[in-house]
């Protein structure tokens, strides 16, 4: 398998992860009531985005690793995945800051 159809797949797989971290709690309802439930969807929450990090992560090795052989839409496509998954992260992190904030002030 060529390097750009590595990349390729990966980055589908990535989205996949992505997409999932969403839709997970509208495809499969949660069990329990109160915290249980509540932390059931937090946790499968996070779990996908770990996953779509990591794939992030192993998209970004594959390309640095092939160099000059992908093409120009694989070359940018790894950096955009790990992008827009770190900026996801700091938009949650500031906005846990924010809200917390507001508790306390």
């Amino acid at each position: 398998m060529s390097t750009d159809k590595w990349v390729w797949a990966l980055l589908a797989g990535w989205a996949f992860c992505f997409a999932m971290s969403f839709l997970h709690s509208f495809v499969f309802q949660p069990t329990g009531d109160g915290f249980g439930k509540g932390m059931a969807v937090l946790g499968a929450f996070i779990l996908w985005q770990i996953v779509a990090m990591l794939v992030a992560i192993a998209l970004l090795i594959v390309r640095l690793a092939a160099k000059q052989d992908l093409s120009a839409g694989a070359r940018r496509s790894a950096p955009v995945a790990l992008i827009v998954t770190g900026v996801f992260w700091l938009g949650i992190a500031i906005w846990l800051s924010i809200d917390m904030y507001r508790e306390f002030a």
